[in-house]
């Protein structure tokens, strides 16, 4: 059960499926772009195509020719009128020029970008292929090794338990019976030294198996064994 490994393989197929969703964005952003641009231009280019149309119709010069008329007596007017419709004209086509060749330019970007996206997004689907199938299968590996551990630990929990449980009641009746027949004392340096070492040992094995509260016990009657050693040393 490598669980290291495995997660090691999820996290590496994120990190691809998340430079896909940014590249993906990225393409989202530049399409948004694309249209807002289509849009603005193709407005713009919708009113100069009409104001070309209209100036290049009869009532615009017939217009132009009555201002002439009005407050200029030199010159032809007709041949002035459609002189200044021509120069009208095209200022607004130099302006229809301008429009289409930036949504050239940006049509020339976009494409440059899209060159790159294509490219990169089959280099990333390509290192995530192998990925996206076993992402589950990974999960389920993973889960189903973390439950036989859990199992396993609990099981190895409870036989400690149960061996410390009969070492503490063997102590316990081993200390009752040489204390009873005068052969140990609960204050003779052997019974102390026992206690001590004993205590020691529980102590060392509940800080390995994380018992802190069994450890605190143990630590404290050790502490009181050597106390008791360091009184009759006294």
């Amino acid at each position: 059960m490598n669980i290291k490994s495995w997660e090691k393989d999820l996290i590496q197929g994120r990190r691809f499926q998340e430079r896909l969703e940014n590249l993906d964005a990225k393409k989202s952003d530049w399409d948004n772009q694309l249209e807002q641009e289509r849009d603005r231009i193709t407005e713009q280019l919708s009113i100069l195509q009409n104001s070309i149309k209209r100036k290049k119709s009869k009532p615009y010069r017939i217009f132009l020719k009555d201002g002439l008329n009005r407050f200029q007596k030199n010159g032809d007017p007709e041949e002035i009128a459609t002189a200044m419709a021509e120069d009208s004209i095209s200022m607004d086509l130099e302006e229809v020029n301008k429009l289409e060749q930036e949504l050239e330019q940006f049509m020339s970007r976009y494409n440059h970008f899209m060159v790159r996206y294509r490219k990169n997004q089959r280099d990333i689907l390509k290192k995530l292929r192998p990925f996206g199938g076993r992402k589950k299968v990974i999960l389920t590996k993973i889960q189903k090794a973390k439950v036989t551990i859990n199992n396993l630990e609990s099981m190895i929990k409870k036989w400690i338990d149960k061996v410390d449980e009969k070492n503490e009641i063997l102590i316990k009746k081993q200390d009752f019976f040489l204390e009873t027949r005068d052969v140990l004392h609960s204050k003779a340096l052997s019974y102390l030294g026992l206690m001590a070492a004993g205590s020691g040992l529980l102590a060392i094995r509940a800080y390995l198996i994380s018992e802190w509260a069994f450890f605190i016990l143990e630590i404290a009657w050790f502490l009181a064994a050597i106390l008791g050693i360091y009184s009759l040393r006294k």
